[in-house]
């Protein structure tokens, strides 16, 4: 078991070993596949530090460990998979990681396991996680402030993405055919913008308050919402929800004082907007071809929501407009 610190000059490369800690400082490139290991983790990586896998993977045999561990602060990652691992890469530390174009897959609980922060995810992708019984996120985000941008998570057996932590921002992201959520959010203050989520069994669950939506798309969930929403003061603009097996976007109890303007909602099942939250705004909207009514609200009349300009076809109760 190689647990020697490895300083390599930039650019070189280096037979890399289960077990080694790689940093504080230096810059390490792999020439070799890692693994499978049995050592607790595979492989630690101490920032700062850079660390190219050059296309190589790191491996577990014993399905306890942690694939890659990043700790330290300020640690760049890149180009490499991990697979066979309890959790595939686990960043914590002072945080401040760079991880980009990193693959977990078919690992025993979790792909990515974020808990520092100020991370920043790149190019990942989390794919076929949860085989061994659970939990089964392909990213899970416990740390504040952390951005993710442009990852993948596909295939596992539970969340795409579960964010715990705050003011956490996601962009351009992907979440496809996960059992459970596209994205779960328990934390508030989060930036959501452009992702894409699909037939996942619901697009978005919102449980964090103050959360801004920009244009992100939620289709083809099988059995829920394309947004479920149990939160307030969120802000959802200029988003598309479309053949989502509930309804388009549901306000559910605790779903209060929203605000949501020009967002599309069709060919849903049943609702395109469905309302049983409280002082909600929704403005400027389309809800058109939905199964059952394409505007909803709950509270049976349209003082405890305002409803103004939307564009529909089906309204309950008739006075919204």
């Amino acid at each position: 078991m190689g647990l020697g610190l490895l300083l390599l000059a930039t650019d070189a490369s280096a037979q890399i070993a289960c077990g080694d800690v790689l940093g504080p400082g230096g810059s390490f490139v792999a020439d070799a596949d890692i693994g499978p290991c049995v050592e607790l983790p595979a492989l630690r990586i101490v920032g700062p530090v850079k660390v190219d896998f050059a296309g190589h993977a790191v491996s577990c045999n014993a399905d306890t460990a942690v694939g890659i561990e990043i700790t330290g602060k300020g640690a760049k990652v890149s180009n490499g998979s991990v697979s066979g691992c309890h959790t595939g890469v686990e960043i914590s530390g002072d945080g401040k990681h760079k991880l980009e174009e990193m693959m977990a897959e078919l690992n025993q609980a979790l792909g990515f396991e974020v808990n520092s922060a100020g991370n920043k995810l790149t190019h990942n992708t989390a794919f076929q996680n949860g085989f061994g019984g659970g939990p089964g996120d392909g990213f899970i985000v416990r740390g504040a402030k952390n951005t993710l941008t442009e990852n993948w998570g596909v295939d596992n057996t539970d969340e795409g993405f579960e964010v715990d932590g705050t003011k956490v921002k996601m962009t351009g992201n992907v979440a496809v055919n996960n059992t459970g959520e596209g994205v779960r959010i328990d934390a508030g203050s989060g930036k959501y913008k452009k992702n894409l989520l699909s037939s996942n069994i619901t697009g978005f669950r919102v449980g964090g308050t103050g959360c801004a939506f920009t244009s992100n798309v939620t289709i083809a969930h099988g059995t829920f919402e394309g947004f479920f929403i149990t939160a307030g003061d969120g802000k959802y603009s200029k988003n598309v929800a479309v053949g989502n097996a509930d309804a388009g976007m549901d306000f559910t109890g605790g779903g209060d004082d929203n605000k949501v303007t020009k967002t599309f909602a069709a060919g849903n099942v049943n609702f395109g907007f469905e309302v049983e939250g409280q002082g909600n705004s929704l403005k400027s909207n389309v809800a058109i071809g939905n199964g059952d009514t394409d505007l909803v609200d709950l509270n049976g009349n349209c003082t405890d929501n305002t409803w103004s300009k939307n564009l529909f076809s089906t309204a309950s109760p008739i006075c919204i407009e």
